[in-house]
């Protein structure tokens, strides 16, 4: 019973480091979403954003790698004495409860974030393509301006 406790506590544990580090999760998504909204967007905070996301997703991995083999060792004892360890067991399924909600915030978000940048990225290209359009343009004036000055400039140079 004694371990059994222990184990449970070390699960706790670990379910609320995983909630603080979705939480945090959460509010790296906000602000990538402000990122996103702002013209012009700043890519050197947005990446580094992207870097923090990621040291977070693997704690998280980590800590769920760590929690299945945990919680399987002691499910069977759980599951027997379901009236002894009612507390703990409470508690468990309240954080992953919770867990589950910021989990779901998370992924409308980064799907909100994912179009507001395919939408950003079409746009820069569209731009891109615009300004090679409007280059190709300059140059094929510049080209018959040109042509047209030597033209001109020839007339004036004939000796008559």
């Amino acid at each position: 019973m004694e371990d059994v406790l222990v184990t449970i506590e070390i699960l706790i544990k670990s379910l609320e480091q995983k909630k603080n580090l979705l939480l945090k999760l959460n509010e790296y998504t906000k602000k990538q979403s402000e990122l996103l909204m702002n013209e012009p967007m700043d890519y050197a905070k947005f990446n580094n954003i992207i870097e923090n996301k990621q040291i977070r997703i693997d704690a998280i991995v980590e800590i769920d790698a760590g929690f299945v083999p945990s919680y399987e060792r002691i499910s069977s004892r759980l599951k027997s004495n379901k009236v002894l360890y009612t507390e703990e067991i409470k508690k468990m399924k309240k954080l992953i409860s919770e867990i589950n909600d910021i989990q779901i915030a998370i992924n409308v978000g980064e799907e909100r974030n994912k179009k507001m940048f395919s939408d950003k990225v079409a746009l820069m290209k569209t731009g891109a393509k615009t300004y090679r359009n409007r280059n190709d343009v300059l140059k094929k004036y510049q080209g018959n301006d040109r042509a047209t000055h030597r033209e001109n400039s020839s007339m004036f140079d004939s000796k008559n």
